[in-house]
């Protein structure tokens, strides 16, 4: 394979450039867990925005979701001490507390 200078055109397949033979198509994927959290967000955010519930409801949501990630791994008791400490840190935390009672302002 030779090294292209500037001006010369560049290779014009994969092949080559000295690449893979062929290249395999991408295949569509369903939403990634990631993606479908960053949906349900905006969901959450939205249903905020609008009114449709108050802060203390998308807290309850948000625990439930933090909650819902580790109940597989976790016991039920462990799973409420969990959900109890959050919901505790939410509301005695002065400043996620204050950033609360902003939402629904």
């Amino acid at each position: 394979m030779k090294i292209q200078g500037p001006g010369d055109t560049p290779p014009a397949s994969p092949t080559e450039a000295g690449g893979a033979e062929a290249s395999a198509p991408v295949a569509a994927t369903e939403p990634t867990r990631e993606a479908a959290g960053v949906d349900a967000l905006r969901a959450l955010a939205e249903d905020l925005r609008t009114g449709r519930i108050t802060s203390g409801q998308a807290l309850d949501r948000l625990v439930e979701r933090a909650v819902a990630q580790v109940a597989g791994a976790a016991s039920s008791d462990t799973l409420e001490r969990l959900r109890a400490a959050l919901l505790d840190l939410a509301t005695r935390d002065p400043i996620l507390s204050e950033k609360l009672r902003r939402l629904d302002r």
